[in-house]
């Protein structure tokens, strides 16, 4: 007898289990309570801290550009000063690139709360855009298309603190997913050129072109080059070649190493994050290289390997290649985790198991629980180890997953039907 049989079984029974209170009742109740929590939490906390905490860093940027403060852009203490001026009480530092600056001097010349405001709705047509293009790039985002799917999808902690701190990860997020769709459709260069776009966040977006290349991709990888150009044009023209000089220097210096780097590791869902929690001071920029350098190579090896489990390029653009991003990268808050949401729903319409549904649940619990386990570890700072970003792990199994053949639609003795929510 296998030795390792009654272990499997014993984790099969496992996932089972969990998977019996994942029915699709439930997972109308689940999502529904988390967003009532969520709002009532914001609304109460609103006299407590500034609206949009994240976006008033891009409104500080806008405003500086406009007044001719470009030289000033990353300094903290200025950046400070303006946002006292509306009554903020601590810094949301812009440090983005120089060409994101330029391109946000539009909400600088608004009144902030008309700025956050136009933000919002801005923010939630594109990840309008976003569910529209998925559900049209293939099927295994159907579920997206009904108001089951959007109204779980949409309760993930990630899309909740996306939307109400004010964050621009819908903005990758829309780039992939919307060049992926014109990838489908033929127009290759438009793709690279909306793909590009996701440099808005370079740390989420510097594999695209790898994977392009990878795969030959030529006129998509020009429209992606031709982009970033622009993008950089536009900085030098508005901002001045300096500003480059100011933006890796502020990167480098020990307030983001402190503030940025090591401050927020328990927000920092990537494995270099998980590694500076557990270890503090671990050599975050060697580590963080070793990690994109994996990466490179493990996308050049799955060249071959994605074709066999029946990914073509624009669903590999939406699926593996922002997952392996978010796990190899220096830097990914639980924000951003929204550019793996199309993953997530294309192994559970693909792959469906009891495991993976199981898998989703606790990635989505730990979302949940995150802020509530940071204020356990405020109180008692003993417990530390708690409130790592645990959903790494999580992430990389489903990463893991994604290259796996696919499996017969089974289980719980449910109907496909069943297994998909919408």
């Amino acid at each position: 007898m296998n030795a390792g049989a009654p272990a499997a079984a014993l984790r099969r029974t496992g996932w089972e289990r969990v998977d019996r209170y994942l029915t699709r009742d439930r997972l109308v109740v689940y999502p529904a309570v988390v967003v009532v929590l969520f709002l009532v939490v914001w609304f109460i906390s609103l006299p407590l801290r500034f609206p949009l905490p994240d976006f008033l860093s891009r409104w500080t940027a806008g405003r500086l550009v406009l007044d001719g403060r470009a030289a000033e852009l990353y300094d903290p203490a200025v950046q400070s000063a303006v946002q006292l001026d509306l009554g903020a009480t601590a810094l949301s530092w812009f440090v983005s690139p120089p060409y994101v600056a330029a391109l946000l001097v539009a909400f600088g010349g608004m009144p902030y709360a008309v700025a956050a405001v136009v933000w919002t709705l801005a923010t939630l047509v594109l990840l309008w855009v976003t569910v529209r293009s998925l559900v049209a790039l293939h099927p295994a985002f159907a579920a997206l298309d009904g108001w089951r799917g959007l109204l779980l999808a949409g309760s993930c902690q990630a899309v909740l603190e996306l939307v109400g701190a004010g964050q621009d990860s819908a903005l990758v997020l829309a780039a992939l997913v919307v060049g992926a769709r014109l990838l489908a459709d033929g127009r290759d260069p438009w793709a690279g050129l909306v793909l590009s776009v996701a440099l808005v966040k370079p740390q989420l977006a510097w594999l695209v072109p790898v994977v392009l290349l990878a795969r030959g991709a030529w006129t998509a990888l020009g429209g992606f080059v031709a982009g970033a150009l622009a993008l950089l044009t536009v900085s030098l023209v508005v901002l001045g070649p300096q500003s480059w000089a100011r933006w890796v220097e502020t990167l480098g210096s020990p307030l983001y190493r402190t503030e940025v780097v090591g401050g927020q590791t328990e927000k920092n869902a990537t494995l270099q994050g998980l590694v500076e929690h557990l270890v503090p001071g671990s050599g975050w920029p060697a580590t963080a290289l070793w990690l994109m350098g994996f990466a490179v190579l493990a996308v050049v090896a799955v060249r071959h390997r994605d074709r066999l489990a029946g990914m073509t390029l624009p669903v590999l653009l939406v699926t593996a290649v922002p997952l392996t991003t978010v796990l190899m990268t220096p830097h990914a808050m639980v924000y951003d985790l929204v550019v793996v949401l199309p993953a997530v729903v294309w192994l559970l319409a693909e792959r469906p198991s009891p495991r993976l549904r199981g898998l989703a649940a606790v990635g989505y619990l730990l979302l949940f629980l995150s802020p509530l386990i940071q204020l356990v570890v405020l109180a008692v700072p003993s417990l530390a180890v708690l409130s790592a970003p645990w959903v790494v792990v999580v992430l990389v199994l489903l990463w893991r997953e994604l290259g796996s053949p696919a499996v017969p639609l089974v289980l719980s003795g449910r109907t496909e039907g069943e297994q998909r929510v919408g």
